[in-house]
């Protein structure tokens, strides 16, 4: 009984209160001279409502108070979500401003127009195309885009790769890291020196110089020389090692790609 009491002190103060009252008012009927016990009558009367509606009060406070609480915690809540959403779009802002500006510098670089003309569409990966993910994937963009066999895919200043078939909204793209695409080059900082590379089939690139002779050493910026598809002055890569092969009598290289492989999810194509 104890426990009840201490559990439900509002119930039983209004059922203490209801008694005092109904106790008072029975002594008041019964007995001569009610002025006096009217009063007193009243006083408890009023007394009693007070309390009550002191209790009444606290209690439909405390409601409300629950209430707002709820309705700040949903304000903060969207607040958050749209706080989210707009840290998205600064995002691809940002993005889409950094690819404008690389585009603008690479078509400096290849004196290629395709920027200001419009000729480029981004596209993100869609898919890496069984075991060989290094080597070709599937882009989310095609045909409808303008899109055709052979346009050349770059991600920032550095040469991705080629493409290889398309559809309405996909495209195929196989990368300079396929061990099956050869790619000429020629170094910056000497465009006499040329020779062709290919993917090495773990993500980087190995080749040959033309000249034996030719004097290519570590930290040389390899460039596309212009030979096949792609234009003159595409970054491709560095060259991390030299050795001279007697059997082919070729001096065989060994090429830090310009572009991570491993890490790449979006592209620029080229059209």
């Amino acid at each position: 009984m104890r426990k009840w009491i201490r559990r439900h002190k509002v119930i039983t103060s209004v059922i203490s209160i209801l008694l005092v009252i109904v106790t008072v008012f029975g002594i008041s009927l019964a007995k001569d001279g009610g002025f006096i016990l009217d009063k007193a009558t009243n006083g408890v009367v009023t007394s009693g409502s007070t309390a009550v509606t002191e209790q009444v009060t606290g209690f439909k406070g405390f409601i409300r108070g629950v209430f707002n609480y709820r309705n700040v915690l949903a304000e903060n809540e969207a607040l958050r979500k749209e706080n989210e959403e707009l840290k998205l779009q600064v995002s691809d802002n940002e993005l889409s401003q950094r690819q404008l500006s690389e585009l603008r510098d690479l078509s400096k670089a290849l004196n290629y127009s395709a920027a200001e003309r419009g000729g480029i569409v981004s596209a993100d990966i869609a898919s890496f195309d069984g075991t060989t993910w290094i080597n070709s994937f599937t882009i989310n963009r095609g045909a409808d885009d303008g899109i055709k066999v052979d346009n050349v895919v770059i991600c920032g200043e550095g040469l991705v790769g080629r493409v290889t078939e398309t559809g309405g909204n996909w495209a195929k793209v196989v990368s300079v890291a396929d061990d099956n695409n050869n790619t000429s080059f020629y170094v910056s900082r000497n465009s006499g020196i040329l020779g062709m590379l290919s993917g090495d089939g773990r993500g980087g690139l190995t080749g040959y110089v033309f000249n034996a002779q030719a004097g290519i050493i570590e930290g040389d910026v390899l460039k596309t020389s212009g030979m096949g598809i792609y234009p003159a002055g595409i970054s491709i890569g560095t060259v991390s090692a030299v050795e001279y092969n007697s059997d082919t009598q070729l001096k065989v290289i060994t090429v830090e790609p310009e572009v991570d492989f491993r890490g790449i999810t979006k592209v620029m194509v080229i059209i």
